[in-house]
């Protein structure tokens, strides 16, 4: 148990933070991952279906309050895509407030959970099911961006297949100059990195698209007011109703502490250094989201696209992140004017590049190539994120994979000679 919520451990990391050593290179990794988290921030908040300026808070506050108490060295933390349709969700249900207090009741969840050792079981659910469950979250993240794309007004009801349906019988309504600023953007994000890999395309493609709205006074929807510091910190607000929130909670807060900890492995396995801590993150990441709910953020866990950003860039210790995050406060501070003109449809063209790289059929070619079985669960986890429900295909994926693992034969796959 971390009763002192870890502080041996963080006292050796934060001893480093003290040094001038590698001092240059997490100021430049942090400043890259900034412009990455940026335009992410934005367009996750979007499609979680709150204002755009909670995104940046939340990663203002949690990129430095989860890095300085997390167990992952080089992890970064802040609004995360996967997250996005189940918070959306909870935002439909409870409204913004109900949101917010969520974040309070995720972290004091994630705070307990590492305090009594619970990361460990995040091991315990298979890759053909989180695989499965990520390649579903893209593909609802795709659907659901579509009416922002084509510029048509949103469904009555989101869920998947009734966007579909909102789709094809509004196609007629398509509103051209939107479509083609979030085709724009799309190109610029899916072709910048073949030529210049360092330079972040999102950025770019936000900044480009913001431009040509501004100079040609294209009539495509503004990000709008954008407030030019933080919020006060307020306690959240209990709802009256307070038992169906307490209950969203609990599923906000499964999802959340799992998409931690897998991007904690994943930096594990391209960082090759000090090995995470499961329990240490969850406290971290716990800190991180009870003091974001305080400034009206989200629910917010650590991103493997950030964390990979800020490893590929340089990033040494846990200062990259924390330098991100003040480079985003500058952000908001000298740039609030400027991001409000930001086009939603380039935020959409950001959403739909994440929901194309989710989709990635790599993953399921190599397990079908593995185990059929594996696949299999895979498409069952994928079936029943899209069709059900998010922790239902979590669930349904897992019990399938260790019922199947029990009673089938072991997998003879035929081997190219």
């Amino acid at each position: 148990m971390k009763l002192d919520l870890g502080l041996p451990f963080l006292l050796r990391e934060w001893r480093g933070l003290l040094t001038t050593k590698y001092l240059r290179e997490d100021i430049l990794a942090g400043m890259t991952v900034a412009c990455v988290a940026l335009p992410l921030s934005f367009a996750i908040a979007l499609a979680s279906g709150v204002d755009p300026a909670m995104g940046l808070v939340t990663a203002i506050v949690t990129g430095i309050i989860s890095s300085l108490f997390g167990g992952t060295r080089l992890a970064v933390s802040g609004p995360a895509a996967a997250m996005a349709v189940l918070v959306a969700t909870q935002v439909h249900k409870f409204g913004v407030p109900g949101i917010v207090f969520i974040t309070l009741l995720v972290g004091i969840m994630q705070l307990l959970s590492g305090v009594l050792g619970l990361g460990r079981f995040a091991k315990l659910i298979p890759e053909s099911v989180i695989e499965g469950f990520t390649a579903g979250i893209g593909a609802i993240i795709l659907v659901g961006q579509l009416p922002r794309a084509l510029g048509l007004p949103p469904p009555s009801d989101s869920a998947f297949f009734a966007t579909i349906g909102h789709l094809i019988e509004m196609a007629a309504a398509t509103h051209w100059p939107v479509l083609g600023m979030t085709l724009f953007s799309l190109f610029i994000i899916l072709r910048l990195p073949r030529y210049f890999p360092r330079i972040p395309s999102p950025l770019v493609a936000v900044v480009l698209a913001t431009l040509l709205a501004v100079i040609f006074t294209l009539p495509v929807p503004r990000v709008g007011a954008i407030p030019s510091s933080l919020p006060s910190p307020t306690f959240p607000a209990i709802p009256a109703d307070w038992m169906p929130v307490f209950l969203a909670s609990i599923t906000v807060f499964i999802l959340a502490s799992i998409e931690t900890l897998l991007s904690s492995q994943a930096v594990d396995r391209i960082a090759k250094g000090v090995p995470h801590d499961s329990n240490q993150e969850l406290v971290g990441q716990g800190l991180g989201n009870f003091v974001a709910s305080l400034f009206g953020g989200i629910p917010a866990t650590g991103v493997i696209a950030r964390s990979a950003t800020n490893v590929a860039a340089g990033g040494k210790t846990k200062r990259a992140s924390i330098v991100h995050s003040l480079v985003l406060l500058g952000a908001v501070y000298s740039f609030s004017g400027a991001m409000g003109q930001i086009p939603i449809a380039a935020l959409a063209g950001v959403l739909i590049s994440i929901a194309m790289r989710l989709l990635s059929p790599a993953p399921f070619r190599h397990m079908w190539a593995r185990s059929r079985f594996d696949a299999a669960v895979y498409v069952t986890s994928f079936a029943v994120v899209v069709g059900i429900d998010l922790v239902a295909g979590v669930v349904v994926g897992t019990a399938m994979h260790y019922i199947g693992r029990r009673f089938r034969p072991t997998e003879q796959v035929p081997v190219a000679h």
